[in-house]
């Protein structure tokens, strides 16, 4: 018996029809050609209950939520949410296997590793004790996490080391005639229970009267040595002394003379005649005139000033930099110690880009750009006017005039009858990757009255909002449809402020050029800088009566309104 069949049955009982829904499996979801169940969605395996559109997907082979794909997100499917038993992979028809537990091995001896499930990482805690080799001398061994063992810090025996003595040194006999003499002894570290002991030598010495050794008999001036002098050696009042040893003689009761130091030289030394020597003037370099102790330091390697202090140090800078025209500025850059001037921050020329108001090659002039491409785009759809009162508007060529300005005439009229132009081109012939140079919007004020009217301020702004070509009606609160299918209210009569269009940024954007029309003849507004609206908005700002200007607008004629474009392709 087919399960979905008996549901329409009930269903028919109720008084609902939901005709021809087949659903064998009775999860609630028809197979395919079935209609009128009670989900919309196709059953793509009507023979099993656990497969169906939205169903949970499991790791089976099976596209349990019939939604074309099979385990679509893998092995997540069978994540248990446990880290160091490894990733669990997803086999398909075969189901989920289990995954391969993480190896927090790191070859370390040392080291206790293992795999912290609340981090979803390795530990690895180092043992000391793992590392002692149970000897003292050579100190206590440590366990590092990465390089192992290290060895520990060798006992130091040499506080216990006795030097050999040797000599005639009236010490401690008091006694310069005697051969003083007593053996060495270098300690040594000893295991022990529990700690290291360092062994200890003997401190005895002998004194022996000697001759030989110790000159126990003056027996000629030979015996008496010179007295050493050149500690005295330095400079005196801005000049330098040396000192010669003064030679002892021997006396009759076996001792010497000791002659003070009396006999010296004077030494000035200033080969490179600049002023300072080398002794008393501390002049470091006695074979350059242009390095002495107080000289101006320069960016060279050298020591110029003798402070010992080299050129990095110093803090030596200076300006750097080709120019301050254009992007180009001056900058600073600063001595290294080997003499080479570094690290200049000056801006320097780049690549000039033509006509882009930006002069990169810092030559006083933004180049103007060879091969330029001069785009001619004339206005053939989508302009709506809109005027005040018993004026009719119309749509851009049905009629001559493209109206702007206060159209009232004194004194006959003096209610307000402002004129506003919508007017737009198709700029699909401009390639999507041309640069801008200009673009001018180019109009043709014929009326030959110009002389005789108010002057007009004819303002020029981007429209900011979509919209298509109205039709020309005449009447008060008139709507017209944008693209986007709502309405945007344009009103032609009204008493009050309450029917002109909002400030920038409302109905319409900000102003791109603005231009005083009176005689007859073509006008151009600079407007490049809103071709990237939906258009353009002819407005006035001037409120005298009867300044209203009426440009050329009929398709056919050679005054037609256009865009000229002026663009590169870098």
């Amino acid at each position: 018996m087919r399960i979905g069949v008996c549901i329409v049955l009930f269903l028919l009982s109720l008084g609902t029809v939901y005709a021809e829904c087949i659903d064998d499996d009775a999860d609630g979801h028809g197979a395919q050609g079935s209609t009128e169940c009670l989900n919309e969605e196709i059953d793509c395996d009507d023979a099993n209950p656990n497969i169906y559109p939205g169903a949970t997907e499991i790791c089976n082979g099976v596209d349990d939520n019939c939604d074309g794909v099979t385990d679509e997100t893998g092995n997540a499917l069978c994540d248990d949410g446990f880290y160091c038993n490894g990733e669990e992979i997803c086999n398909g028809e075969a189901g989920c296997a289990g995954g391969q537990d993480i190896d927090c091995s790191d070859d370390i001896g040392c080291t206790a590793d293992s795999c912290d499930e609340e981090t979803d990482s390795c530990t690895h805690t180092t043992d000391d004790t793992l590392c002692n080799d149970g000897l003292f001398c050579n100190g206590l061994e440590t366990c590092d996490s990465v390089q192992g063992c290290l060895q520990g810090t060798p006992a130091d025996c040499t506080p216990n080391d006795i030097a050999a003595i040797a000599k005639c040194d009236n010490s401690p006999d008091d006694n310069d005639m005697t051969w003083d003499e007593r053996a060495g002894f270098l300690s040594v570290c000893q295991e022990g229970t529990g700690e290291y002991v360092c062994t200890t030598g003997s401190n005895e010495m002998t004194h022996e009267c000697s001759t030989q050794n110790c000159g126990a008999e003056c027996e000629a001036d030979a015996n008496c040595p010179a007295s050493e002098c050149d500690v005295l050696d330095k400079c005196y009042d801005g000049t330098y002394r040396h000192y010669s040893a003064v030679v002892n003689s021997c006396l009759e009761t076996c001792t010497c003379t000791e002659n003070s130091c009396t006999i010296f030289s004077e030494k000035i030394t200033d080969a490179d005649a600049d002023g300072y020597d080398t002794e008393c003037d501390n002049d470091c370099n006695d074979a350059n005139p242009n390095i002495y102790p107080g000289a101006l330091e320069s960016c060279n390697g050298l020591d110029d000033d003798c402070d010992g202090i080299l050129d990095g140090s110093e803090g030596l800078s200076r300006q750097c930099g080709v120019s301050d025209i254009g992007i180009c500025t001056f900058g600073t850059e600063s001595c290294d110690d080997a003499g080479v001037w570094i690290n200049c921050d000056a801006i320097m020329p780049q690549t000039e880009i033509c006509e882009d108001g930006i002069d990169q090659n810092c030559d006083g002039k933004d180049d103007i750009c060879a091969g330029a491409v001069f785009l001619r785009i004339f206005a053939g759809k989508d302009t709506f006017m809109r005027e005040f009162k018993q004026f009719q508007n119309s749509n851009y060529g049905e009629s001559t005039t493209l109206s702007v300005g206060d159209s009232r005439y004194w004194p006959f009229d003096t209610e307000a009858k402002q004129n506003n132009a919508l007017i737009w081109f198709d700029l699909s012939e401009i390639p999507s990757n041309a640069r801008i140079l200009s673009a001018d919007l180019s109009l043709f004020y014929y009326d030959f009255l110009g002389l005789i009217k108010p002057k007009a301020k004819i303002d020029v702004h981007k429209v900011s909002k979509n919209w298509e070509e109205g039709v020309g009606v005449t009447g008060k609160n008139t709507n017209y449809e944008k693209l986007n299918g709502t309405t945007w209210l344009a009103r032609w009569y009204c008493t009050d402020d309450s029917c002109l269009w909002s400030n920038p940024g409302g109905d319409y954007g900000e102003l791109l050029d603005t231009k005083e029309v009176m005689l007859r003849g073509w006008y151009s507004w600079d407007v490049k800088s809103g071709l990237d609206g939906e258009g353009f908005l002819l407005k006035s700002d001037t409120d005298t009566i009867n300044s209203v200007k009426k440009f050329y607008s009929l398709e056919s004629g050679k005054e037609r309104a256009h865009l000229l474009v002026r663009y590169v392709v870098d």
